[in-house]
């Protein structure tokens, strides 16, 4: 991305990626690009239906965060799976809890993370 396409705001980890541009037309003109490197020099493809084509202030989904100009949130599939695992008795709650909360630390989840704390309080 950084030397065929010069991309001056290009996220990546591990098989999820985020291209930033001011121009609309010039992230249209990306896909067939990165489509080409893909298949010719990784063997891969761009699965079709994950392909987001976003005005800045929408946010960008990813990693589990919906990134916006200047705060993250949490994805709502996440918190609701996060309070669905939580209901789940399996002597794992306290370590699930834990993971929920390095989550939390790195978005504005307040109401999410009360709510995770009430959650707890009624299972107990």
């Amino acid at each position: 991305m950084k030397e065929r396409l010069r991309a001056k705001y290009y996220l990546r980890y591990t098989d999820d990626s985020v291209l930033l541009h001011h121009d609309p037309v010039a992230l249209v003109s990306a896909l067939p690009i990165i489509r080409e490197f893909l298949r010719d020099e990784l063997s891969l493809s761009l699965h079709p239906k994950k392909i987001d084509l976003r005005k800045f202030n929408q946010g960008a989904d990813f990693l589990g965060y919906v990134s916006l100009p200047y705060y993250r949130v949490l994805r709502a599939n996440t918190k609701k799976r996060m309070l669905k695992s939580l209901t789940i008795c399996d002597g794992k709650e306290e370590a699930r809890m834990m993971s929920y909360l390095g989550l939390l630390q790195h978005c504005e989840g307040r109401r999410i993370y009360v709510k995770l704390f009430s959650q707890k309080r009624q299972a107990m």
